[in-house]
């Protein structure tokens, strides 16, 4: 895009260019973030070796890259902490970008995003050597991602779905190769990251689909879908195994979340206006606690003995796992509808957000430390 600058002078001032220009600028500020995720210690280091790393998944098309400083230095100062920017804001989609996931091989670390129309791959180091350039070069660097699309559905009158719409992605160390996506034909697939295509499709929802985990000890995918039931996968024979279902009437499930034991699963949705998380012995599939709840259930993440989940409100609440008690509610100071929370496992950092254009970091569950400004007209790299 123009700079804003160049489009006010006399010479090179281009009315519809400057409409535009004031456009995207609306956009921003109006923006949501979807999705985010912490890149892994080995690689954060390639950017900046005292610090981590966050990318997040936005409205607007843009990826941006943030650098989140060590928790000692939040805790030193506080009173210099407003809203941080991007430090690097790159614009990789031409419609909204739902889901990012972090590949980190390390040799090749890899950045995926998907949108309405395709998933794309990004080489991580060409990012980090972009977001290291000059700000004088930044008009003149640009990156091409690898581009995947997913198998166009047809429908039973013969009509050809316009959009997949990409709304999960999952990537497990034990499985290096494999990428598990989610969307909105019903289906989920296991994409062969080597040969850049999809080799495994499971089928068997009602409606499309919201999440997607997998759990390596028993070598199972799992879905949660709008048609209220959780699948679960033998990943290598693509049967179902089982249907969970919640108990509520036209509900849907959102969101899942595995322990880092593999023997509990969390999940959350919604049915009209109130909604709903349950908890599940994964080994049994026995359904051990359902809590209803006044909202909708977006996103959920264990974090030790809790479980931290958002909604369609603007809490996020802390609940203890083993009495599945709630022990906190914190209001966002964003207000908003929130569509994500995300856990950093090796800080235990948590970040927040969603109907914003600005991203909650809680250092200490349930208190927001500092916030980031989700917008590439504050950046101090934008490559459009």
């Amino acid at each position: 895009m123009i700079d804003l600058t160049e489009l006010m002078t006399p010479w090179s001032y281009h009315e519809e260019a400057y409409r535009e220009s004031l456009r995207q600028r609306r956009r921003e500020e109006t923006g949501i973030v979807y999705d985010v995720v912490f890149v892994p210690p080995h690689s954060s280091k390639l950017l900046n070796t005292d610090a981590r790393v966050l990318i997040a998944a936005t409205s607007t098309g843009y990826l941006h890259v943030y650098i989140l400083e060590t928790r000692e230095f939040w805790e030193e100062r506080p009173s210099k902490i407003d809203h941080l920017d991007p430090v690097l804001s790159l614009y990789a989609h031409h419609s909204r970008v739902y889901t990012v996931c972090f590949v980190s091989d390390r040799e090749n670390p890899l950045v995926i995003s998907g949108s309405d129309h395709e998933i794309c791959v990004w080489k991580w180091h060409d990012i980090v050597a972009l977001a290291q350039t000059s700000q004088r070069a930044r008009d003149t660097g640009t990156l091409v991602p690898t581009t995947w699309y997913v198998p166009r559905t047809t429908t039973e009158r013969g009509g050809v779905l316009p959009y997949y719409e990409i709304n999960a992605m999952e990537w497990s160390t034990h499985v290096p190769n494999a990428l598990w996506v989610a969307g909105g034909d019903t289906n989920a697939y296991e994409w062969d990251i080597a040969v850049e295509k999809p080799v495994r499709t499971y089928q068997g929802h009602q409606a499309y689909l919201h999440d997607i985990s997998y759990t390596h000890y028993t070598q199972q995918v799992i879905t949660a879908s709008e048609d209220g039931t959780i699948g679960i996968w033998d990943r290598r024979s693509e049967k179902a195994l089982r249907y969970l279902s919640p108990k509520l009437e036209n509900g849907f499930v959102r969101t899942i979340a595995i322990d880092t034991s593999s023997r509990w699963l969390a999940c959350g949705g919604g049915s009209g206006d109130s909604g709903f998380w349950s908890l599940w012995h994964l080994p049994t599939f026995l359904p051990v606690h359902q809590e209803l709840v006044d909202h909708h259930v977006h996103s959920t993440s264990f974090l030790t003995n809790t479980l931290l989940s958002v909604g369609n409100d603007d809490c996020i609440r802390r609940w203890n796992v083993p009495s599945c008690s709630l022990m906190s509610a914190t209001i966002s100071t964003n207000r908003v509808c929130h569509q994500f929370c995300v856990v950093d496992p090796s800080t235990r950092m948590i970040a927040t957000g969603g109907d914003s254009n600005s991203i909650d970091i809680h250092l200490i569950p349930g208190v927001i430390s500092f916030s980031l400004c989700a917008n590439s007209f504050r950046a101090k790299r934008r490559v459009n």
